[in-house]
Parts: structure tokens; C-alpha cells; sequence
């Protein structure tokens, strides 16, 4: 578990290229990552174009986006997938799972999706659009 610590402090300085990372600047860049990936998946919908079978391919798609250089760029896929894939994993621990417990997982506040930081919301925004099966992909990278 450390190394995914590691890899994910890793991933996150080499993408920002900055040694500090204030929450602003976090929030602003990786909101527009799902802010990005909503649109590419969107339009694929509307298009008509199939989506990729696998998450992986249409995560190299987003890594190319304009609204994502240089940053996205700059780092290899590996860590680029393996960021998206922390991101897009850590929002639905959004609720609380009560241990031992048959009660349903229960929201944590803020409870409306409004008061959400703007990564929070872009990613919830993409949960909504996204069809993908992400269970290969975590299984890969995770």
C-alpha cells in the first residue's frame, strides 16, 4: 500500500511539475482532467463512435486533450492512468461504509453535490456519462 502512496505523490509532482501543491492548484487541474474526460466521452456518445472496449484506450485519448497540456503530457501514461484511475476511484468514497454493519453506506457532508469541491462534482459529472468497465483496468494498474 505504501508504493501506491508513493507512486500516486509521485505522479502528482511530476504532473504539476511543482515541488508544492497547494489544494487550489489540485483542485483546478484535476477538475479539468474529469472536466476533459466528460466532454471526450460525451462527444463519443453523440458521435456515435464506439467507445473504447477498455478505459485504458480512452484514457491515452484524454491524456492528449488540449485543455490537459503540457501537464498531461509531461507524464508517462503509466502515471497518467494510474492518476486517473486514484481520482476516479477515491470519489465514491464519498460515503461511509459502516464496518460490520447491513445499514447502506451513508453520505458524508456536505450532503449535496453543490457544496462539493469542483474536482468532486467534475467527477461525479463523469460518473454519470461513463459506461466503461474499470474493473480490468484497476486489476492492471491497482
Amino acid at each position: 500500500m505504501v508504493s501506491k502512496v508513493v507512486d500516486f505523490e509521485s505522479a502528482v509532482e511530476t504532473a504539476m511539475d511543482a515541488h508544492y501543491l497547494s489544494t487550489h492548484l489540485t483542485d483546478h487541474c484535476f477538475s479539468q482532467l474529469f472536466e476533459a474526460a466528460t466532454e471526450l466521452l460525451l462527444r463519443q456518445i453523440q458521435s456515435q463512435i464506439e467507445t473504447a472496449p477498455n478505459p485504458l484506450y480512452f484514457c491515452l485519448s484524454l491524456r492528449k486533450h488540449h485543455s490537459l497540456q503540457p501537464w498531461a503530457g509531461a507524464i508517462s501514461e503509466n502515471r497518467f492512468i494510474i492518476l486517473v484511475l486514484i481520482l476516479r476511484a477515491a470519489r465514491p468514497k464519498f460515503t461511509v461504509d459502516i464496518v460490520g454493519s447491513n445499514r447502506p453506506k451513508t453520505p458524508r457532508e456536505p450532503f449535496t453535490i453543490d457544496q462539493h469541491c469542483r474536482l468532486a462534482r467534475a467527477i461525479h459529472a463523469f460518473g454519470l456519462a461513463d459506461a466503461f468497465n474499470w474493473h480490468k483496468a484497476v486489476e492492471l494498474f491497482g
